[in-house]
């Protein structure tokens, strides 16, 4: 199976590596591509599981799947080059800083794609999105924050992207905050009030339901 990379930092870097552990359980051959902007040199580790490097898209390159890994804001040019170039698409969330881009424009007929949005899936959410239709909810409030010094240690946080609106940063976007409780809540929403905090890493939602 042949997989390419896109960014390779520690989200990257962990896909890579469950990547060749699960292909191994399964006896899958892999041989994976990463195609980087940094000139940082990778791990010894993390190179070993690699058959290369570039730092532009081979022109005519064909890959089984593709990892889109790499800043949010960079994910729409990325995807239109990958058109019709990688059968799966693994994208991780979010998938676009703007609201007026869509997943559809950037994927050739036949193309499959996955946005990496776990959390709907986790036990908790699966339990609470179970038991709303029987209860009288009137009102939600949800915090979310994210405590990036300790997310990436070792890296200034200023620098990444995740601090940064304009490249997809922030909790709103970057942690899905407003989509989980639109799939929480919207079989009753009536319309959602978003209230910004004092800081750039905090959200107050709340939603008002037509049974108040």
């Amino acid at each position: 199976m042949d997989v390419l990379f896109v960014g390779l930092g520690s989200i990257g870097t962990r896909h890579l590596k469950n990547l060749h552990a699960v292909a191994a359980q399964k006896d899958i051959p892999v041989r994976a591509w990463a195609l980087r902007s940094s000139a940082r040199a990778l791990p010894e580790e993390t190179r070993a599981l690699l058959a290369g490097e570039f730092t532009s898209l081979p022109e005519h390159a064909r890959y089984d799947a593709a990892f889109i890994t790499n800043p949010t804001h960079l994910h729409f040019g990325m995807l239109q080059n990958l058109r019709g170039k990688a059968d799966t698409l693994f994208i991780e969330k979010p998938i676009f800083e703007r609201t007026d881009r869509a997943l559809a424009d950037c994927l050739a007929p036949g193309q499959k794609a996955y946005v990496a949005a776990p959390m709907r899936w986790c036990g908790t959410m699966l339990a609470l999105k179970k038991a709303l239709p029987a209860l009288s909810v009137y009102s939600a409030r949800v915090l979310c924050s994210s405590y990036l010094p300790g997310w990436r240690p070792g890296v200034d946080y200023r620098t990444v992207y995740s601090a940064h609106k304009d490249m997809g940063g922030g909790v709103t976007i970057d942690l899905l905050m407003n989509g989980i409780i639109w799939w929480s809540f919207s079989a009753s929403r009536k319309r959602c009030i978003i209230l910004k905090g004092r800081t750039a890493i905090w959200r107050s939602i709340r939603t008002t339901f037509p049974s108040i």
